[in-house]
């Protein structure tokens, strides 16, 4: 297995009063019996890849790298709700943006599939749309220049018979004064002049339309093939995630904050929703971050929450919470008329967080055994509290 360094954790850091001194380390990383990876500061016999990796080590936590103390002290949150808020981040990709959420304290994150592999989307569709609409008017452009020259062309001809029907010596004095030949030419004169305006136009949106080909088909590849995003904090702190895995039955994405201790929702599974009850969506509808829309459970199935609240694009990858701040599900679409816009009313849908957490088998064990209901992980329960990461076996990425 090849030397891999990890970076980022060898600066000597003076913040805050917060000294921190760092050590030259040896870290072996080695694959378990189940390919977990795991670090160990002793060769482990016979295990895969047991190859030191020369780290720099921290002998404690930074403050830097607790996003959940640092988070929380710039927003103090009064309620269950906002304190939810601090775990939603923001997730951009080359075809647009949505939303996700921290499920457990060190950096994993729920979006969905459609979110990080935006081809097909709503928002692709919509720039497809466009493109089209593009080549339409490129083809009506055409077309009219076309039926202006056949209208020219029919022009000239006329005009040219009646130069022959007042064929004589004095032929161009005669046309000079002719009302009717004048008439004909005037109408050439502003048939030419159209023509050379609308071939300016098919000009500027062929070349418009040819751009925004080559940057559809460029985003598109890049969207598909992308390993890692930027993801957006409450605070507007922008860091970027690794993809872990994406759900082929359902549209969900995982995503790792690596390196850092982050303020994760608590998962609530096993949780019952009923009908009537108040749930709240979390999010970035319309490019505007972190905003909360609220409604009640309108219907639960065992694959899908249907609900009232609004959701609309940037929404999609966000937590559906109830009113303690426990994650119930995880934001999707909304179902609106055939034909109709996501932005009209219409229900909202949201994978059950349980099928979510079935989906990533990574992420059973961590989030559901971590936490108290009700509760944001990562943040301290009284000032003082000890700063710490639920431990997590991470598989290689797909």
């Amino acid at each position: 297995m090849a030397e891999t360094r990890l970076g980022g954790w060898g600066a000597t850091l003076l913040t805050l009063g917060l000294v921190t001194t760092s050590a030259q380390g040896e870290v072996y990383k080695y694959q378990d019996a189940q390919g977990r990876w795991q670090f160990s500061d002793r060769p482990q016999a016979g295990a895969a890849g047991s190859t030191p990796v020369h780290v720099e080590t921290e002998l404690q936590p930074t403050r830097d790298r607790d996003l959940a103390t640092r988070l929380g002290a710039a927003f103090p949150a009064a309620t269950d709700l906002e304190r939810a808020t601090l775990a939603v981040v923001g997730v951009e990709t080359a075809l647009g943006h949505g939303a996700g959420f921290f499920v457990s304290a060190d950096g994993y994150v729920l979006t969905n599939r459609h979110v990080v592999r935006p081809t097909g989307s709503t928002v692709w569709k919509e720039r497809q749309e466009g493109v089209e609409k593009a080549q339409q008017q490129v083809e009506g452009l055409s077309a009219k220049v076309q039926e202006l020259r056949e209208r020219l062309g029919r022009l000239d001809r006329e005009m040219a018979r009646y130069r022959a029907y007042l064929a004589g010596p004095d032929v161009e004095d005669r046309l000079t004064t002719d009302k009717e030949y004048r008439a004909l030419k005037e109408n050439q004169g502003k048939v030419r002049k159209r023509i050379a305006e609308l071939e300016g136009l098919e000009r500027d949106a062929a070349k418009r339309l040819r751009s925004d080909k080559v940057r559809l088909e460029a985003d598109s590849v890049a969207s598909d093939l992308a390993r890692d995003f930027p993801i957006v904090l409450k605070d507007q702190t922008r860091l970027r995630a690794r993809l872990i895995s994406v759900s082929e039955a359902q549209d969900l994405a995982l995503l790792k904050l690596d390196g850092y201790r982050v303020p994760a929702l608590q998962a609530d599974p096993s949780g019952r929703l009923s009908q009537g009850q108040p749930v709240y969506a979390i999010g970035s509808p319309l490019g505007m971050a972190d905003a909360m829309t609220s409604g009640v459970v309108t219907r639960v199935d065992a694959d899908q929450i249907l609900t009232d609240a609004q959701l609309l694009p940037g929404n999609s990858g966000g937590p559906l919470i109830d009113g303690a701040g426990r994650v119930r599900g995880v934001n999707v679409s909304k179902r609106v008329q055939g034909g109709e816009s996501a932005y009209t009313q219409g229900f909202g849908l949201a994978i059950p967080i349980g099928v979510a957490l079935e989906a990533f088998a990574e992420l059973q064990e961590v989030v559901l055994s971590s936490g108290r209901p009700g509760q944001v992980q990562g943040l301290p329960d009284a000032p003082g509290a000890p700063l710490g990461a639920t431990p997590t076996s991470e598989r290689r990425s797909p």
